[in-house]
């Protein structure tokens, strides 16, 4: 009984804490937009098939993404590969490999947004050779058990943004929780994404796109599942709501 106490003051902690220093950050340049977007993408099948409710479902290798935490139900090594083609020519790629060991739950993943050649030209409007671009993303997570109940987990993220000669490059941080009740099948879950500073890219420093989620679901009768997310954009001041359910 001692031991469930002191973890669940260990998880209400770690809850107001993340919440608490975001949302301070947040507060301090609310009126400064976000950069970064391929950040925003979300990846999985499953997940997107979801509305992108996944905050308290996240159970796979796509946690990396969606919920570190989520690691922590992988019981054997899993891969999750996706590949999109979009606007004008780009394609966003993701890569995430998961595995449990002996200090948790590991998670490896790589989110790539590449555009295809384009022509340049300077400020008279004279030609200047063709030049591309791309942004990476890679995080390494890890999830560890705070009790049967409960997972919390943390992924580093190293970014890096190029158009043409122009560079970027960060660090973000990835936070989240998730609670399963026993005596009801509902889990739930609260997660951070790109937490960081700004990152200085072509001569001004850029914000990442910091993000808030909690969410809600429900593991049904017969196979049904229903999922709820709540989601909260600080610097872009946008907030938007995903429902979601499966059978199977």
């Amino acid at each position: 009984m001692k031991n469930m106490a002191i973890n669940k003051r260990l998880v209400r902690w770690f809850l107001l804490t993340l919440v608490g220093v975001a949302m301070t950050e947040g507060l301090a340049i609310a009126q400064t937009n976000s950069g970064f977007s391929f950040l925003k993408i979300g990846v999985g099948a499953r997940p997107i098939g979801l509305g992108s409710a996944y905050t308290a479902m996240a159970n796979d290798a796509t946690a990396i993404y969606w919920n570190p935490a989520g690691l922590g139900a992988i019981k054997k090594r899993e891969l999750s590969a996706m590949h999109g083609e979009w606007l004008l020519g780009s394609n966003f790629d993701f890569l995430g490999v998961g595995y449990p060991s002996k200090i948790g739950a590991l998670g490896f993943g790589m989110s790539m947004l590449s555009h295809p050649e384009q022509e340049g030209r300077d400020e008279q409007g004279r030609r200047t050779g063709n030049f591309s671009s791309r942004s990476n993303a890679f995080t390494l997570a890890l999830s560890r058990p705070m009790s049967v109940q409960t997972h919390l987990g943390l992924g580093v993220k190293l970014i890096q943004s190029q158009i043409g000669q122009d560079k970027g490059q960060g660090f973000a941080l990835d936070a989240g929780g998730l609670y399963h009740m026993t005596r009801i099948p509902i889990s739930l879950g609260l997660s951070i994404q790109n937490l960081g500073p700004g990152i200085r890219f072509i001569n001004e420093e850029t914000r990442l796109p910091l993000t808030l989620a909690s969410g809600l679901a429900w593991h049904g009768f017969a196979g049904v599942a229903l999922a709820a997310d709540f989601k909260y954009r600080v610097y872009d001041q946008k907030t938007n709501w995903a429902l979601g359910t499966e059978y199977g």
